[in-house]
C-alpha cells in the first residue's frame, strides 16, 4: 500500500474544499432567483391593492373585504401586536411580529392598517426575532423578516383595523386597542 504524501493530501483537501465552495455559491444562487419567489413576492404586493380600495372599519368589514378580494384566513400565520404608543397628536406607531412558519422563505410579509376606514399605513416585516424564531421553531429563511414597526395617524380612541398578508393569498387580523 502506497502511503500519501502530506502536500498531496492538502491539495486533495484545498480541491474538495473549493467544489464545495463553488457548489454552495451555486445553490444558493438558485434560491436567490428562484422564480417561483419572485412570483409570491410579486403576488404579496397584488394583495395590497384589493384591499386598499375598500373602507375597513371592522373586523366584519375585513372578512368581507378579504373574501371579495379572493383572501383566505390563514391557519398558520401567526401575529402579535407588542406595543402601541402616541407619537403626537395625530399619529402613533405601533410595532410587533408577524411570521409564517409554514410558508414562510424570508420573503417580507405586508401589514395594513385601517381606521375609519381608508388605509392609514402599511409596512413589510423586516428583521429578525429571536423570541418569536425560538417559540415557533422559524427556519430555513422563515426567521429573517418577522419584525416590523408602523406609523400612521390614529386619534385617540378610535378603533384601528390592522391585518398581516401572506404570500399565499391569506389574511390574519392582529388584535389591537384603540388608539392611546
Amino acid at each position: 500500500m502506497q502511503r500519501t504524501s502530506s502536500p498531496a493530501l492538502a491539495q486533495i483537501l484545498y480541491i474538495g474544499a473549493m467544489i464545495a465552495v463553488v457548489l454552495a455559491s451555486f445553490l444558493l444562487t438558485l434560491w436567490i432567483v428562484d422564480p417561483r419567489r419572485a412570483e409570491r413576492t410579486k403576488s404579496m404586493a397584488g394583495n395590497v391593492g384589493p384591499l386598499a380600495t375598500h373602507r375597513v372599519t371592522t373586523v366584519e368589514d375585513l372578512r368581507r373585504v378579504a373574501r371579495d378580494a379572493g383572501l383566505k384566513l390563514s391557519s398558520h400565520m401567526k401575529g402579535h401586536i407588542d406595543t402601541i404608543n402616541r407619537l403626537n397628536d395625530r399619529d402613533i406607531v405601533i410595532s410587533g411580529w408577524l411570521a409564517d412558519p409554514e410558508y414562510g422563505d424570508g420573503t417580507p410579509l405586508r401589514i395594513i392598517a385601517f381606521v375609519r376606514g381608508p388605509v392609514a399605513g402599511d409596512t413589510e416585516t423586516k428583521g429578525d426575532r429571536p423570541d418569536v424564531t425560538h417559540a415557533l421553531g422559524l427556519e430555513f429563511g422563515s426567521e429573517k423578516n418577522v419584525a416590523f414597526q408602523l406609523s400612521f395617524a390614529c386619534p385617540s380612541a378610535d378603533q384601528p383595523i390592522v391585518v398581516g398578508l401572506g404570500p399565499r393569498r391569506q389574511y390574519l387580523p392582529l388584535p389591537i386597542g384603540p388608539c392611546p
